[in-house]
């Protein structure tokens, strides 16, 4: 799991994203391998982490990396993203992304 420090408000947050749980669901038409999960604190929705989305019809663990990294690049400012995210494809191949000083990257195993 990828955390974010401080948590990102949900307000904060296209609500077009393909990285909202809400917009995985069917007749949605752009899935992303990685989603925000959100929490309730003080009242407040807020993204914690990144984590891997589930889909139906394989997993294209193949943006990850570019998804993470835009990610990074669009809140970074204010919250710290860290942490490592294993994927496995439908090949059974894993990619682990891991961030660190910002800065996402990943390998194949």
């Amino acid at each position: 799991m990828i955390t974010i420090t401080p948590p990102l408000p949900l307000a904060d947050i296209d609500p077009t994203s393909a990285h909202l749980p809400t917009n995985h669901a069917r007749g949605h038409l752009s899935p992303s391998p990685v989603v925000f999960r959100l929490d309730e604190r003080g009242g407040v929705i807020v993204a914690v982490a990144l984590e891997a989305a589930a889909f139906d019809d394989g997993n294209p663990v193949t943006v990850t990396l570019q998804d993470v990294q835009i990610l990074i690049l669009a809140h970074g400012e204010a919250h710290a993203f860290t942490g490592s995210l294993d994927l496995s494809d439908t090949h059974g191949d894993t990619l682990t992304v891991t961030v660190r000083d910002g800065r996402a990257t990943a390998r194949w195993s």
